[in-house]
């Protein structure tokens, strides 16, 4: 019996599912609707812009993630009378020019 050793190791389903992306059953709508597309237009689309129907997907879902997720944290809100006076002891006040009269 000869025993042939493995040019990579066994990897593990847990090792797996932390390296492999996950994936998406998407499921298409027959017709065109306000809430989905239909697989004509995926093709259409795919076609238009020349790339496969996957990336349209993704090109799509990044659109709306870019629209409706803030892109930084919300801050905590106005500044107060107090850190504005603050930031202005810090600033020298009053000895800056405008931008046009520094032109002309």
């Amino acid at each position: 019996m000869v025993v042939r050793a493995r040019s990579r190791p066994l990897q593990r389903k847990a090792d797996k599912a932390r390296t492999s992306p996950k994936t998406l059953l998407f499921r298409l709508r027959r017709s065109d609707s306000s809430s989905g597309v239909s697989a004509e237009t995926l093709r259409k689309l795919a076609a238009i812009l020349a790339i496969p129907e996957t990336q349209v997907i993704h090109q799509a879902l990044r659109k709306l993630a870019e629209d409706f997720i803030p892109a930084y944290d919300a801050d905590d809100g106005p500044v107060s009378a107090r850190m504005i006076k603050a930031l202005k002891a810090r600033v020298p006040q009053g000895q800056s020019k405008s931008i046009s009269s520094s032109l002309f």
